[in-house]
């Protein structure tokens, strides 16, 4: 893939059609990782696995999504424990 066509799917990937299909630079991207990382991650089950389509393999944009949501909910959680343990305690009373 082109690097101008890789940059613009993954900055648009939030307008992609949960029907669109991907390529392994799009999810290493996603996931912050290499790309043998993401054929090893898919391998194993961590990312979900791709569809080949005559000589192309192509992850679901949809899938992909669906396995994301727990992860960015969880660093959601994460970072506002982090600020949390950090903030004040507002006083309880009535």
């Amino acid at each position: 893939m082109p690097e101008a066509t890789f940059r613009d799917v993954l900055r648009n990937f939030d307008a992609l059609p949960d029907a669109a299909w991907v390529d392994v630079n799009v999810v290493a991207a996603l996931y912050g990782c290499s790309v043998p990382t993401a054929w090893r991650r898919s391998r194993l089950g961590a990312i979900p696995r791709p569809r080949k389509f005559y000589g192309s393999t192509r992850w679901h944009v949809g899938t992909l999504r669906i396995a994301l949501s727990p992860v960015i909910a969880s660093d959601a959680c994460a970072g506002s424990d982090r600020h949390a343990a950090s903030a004040p305690v507002p006083p309880q009373g009535g």
